[in-house]
């Protein structure tokens, strides 16, 4: 991923391997669809995002590890094949789940960028995974905005339009949407609402297939096509984020925290969490409290 002819630097919580930003004025910015930044972050795990009343649409296309956002009060895991489009006016949070988490941005406005954002989010969501070819076209469109902004001369903003509505009208495809695919994205939101709303309960996947109207094993399979892991580390996962945000509160016991994530005991919860980071969590909360 990394490359010669794109610059590289380190913050605290991030190395980005390239950043371009480029701004519109006059008539056409109304006019063109118009990017704001571009570029890729690789995370660490103490990486995060939040704001509101911001006028640009972000588009963020996970490539490598896992991040979470939190957004219109629900919250949506980004892996892999998977983008998130969102309306940056909104209240929203994003945050890594892990060291590594390596994802391709762009800020864009003008044209019908809200209405696009609109339409989109009410058909898949804020967060949606893609089909292979068109995740691969979008990353390679992505490279081309920032080509276009990284040298001295003012782009082409025509050009610079027609690939972000190329973006846009690809998720809105044939290839993208029709039949099955559409079936099945619609069948892990439904999944992933469950989980959201209940992962706090001792819940299994066959609770989890039933809330999709799915079998077990067909969701098992649909689980790791999206999101590269099966429904039940989906569920550990997102349990593990939400114990890492409670651990910042010193006054919560491990056993509480156990009891309010939904598992077994500490005992359960200091195992599991320790497989998945390589630490305890009492060690992790002394290491981010210090």
């Amino acid at each position: 991923m990394k490359s010669v002819d794109m610059p590289f630097a380190e913050t605290e919580h991030l190395t980005f391997w390239y950043r371009g930003e480029d701004f519109l004025v006059g008539a056409l910015q109304n006019l063109y669809f118009n990017m704001t930044y571009t570029g890729c972050y690789v995370c660490r795990n103490t990486f995060a995002i939040q704001r509101k009343n911001m006028d640009s649409i972000l588009l963020l296309l996970t490539l490598e590890g896992r991040g979470k956002l939190r957004y219109q009060e629900q919250e949506y895991l980004m892996v892999p094949g998977s983008v998130m489009l969102i309306n940056l006016w909104n209240p929203h949070e994003y945050h890594a789940l892990e060291d590594g988490w390596t994802f391709k941005y762009l800020h864009f406005r003008g044209a019908m960028s809200r209405e696009y954002q609109a339409y989109i989010e009410n058909r898949f969501g804020p967060v949606f995974p893609l089909h292979r070819r068109i995740y691969l076209e979008t990353e390679a469109r992505l490279d081309t905005l920032y080509h276009a902004v990284e040298g001295e001369g003012r782009p082409d903003y025509a050009v610079v339009s027609g690939v972000i509505y190329s973006i846009l009208t690809a998720f809105l495809s044939e290839d993208n949407t029709a039949g099955s695919a559409q079936k099945s994205a619609e069948a892990i939101r439904r999944a992933i609402a469950y989980i959201t709303e209940n992962y706090s309960r001792n819940i299994t996947t066959q609770e989890i297939a039933d809330a999709a109207f799915l079998s077990r094993s067909y969701m098992s399979e649909l689980f790791v096509q999206t999101y590269g892991m099966p429904p039940h580390e989906y569920l550990t996962m997102y349990r593990l984020s939400h114990v890492k945000e409670i651990l910042m509160n010193p006054g919560i016991s491990v056993s509480e925290i156990a009891e309010r994530t939904g598992f077994r005991d500490a005992f359960t919860l200091s195992r599991v969490f320790k497989q998945k980071f390589g630490i305890s969590p009492t060690e992790y909360r002394k290491q981010m409290l210090e």
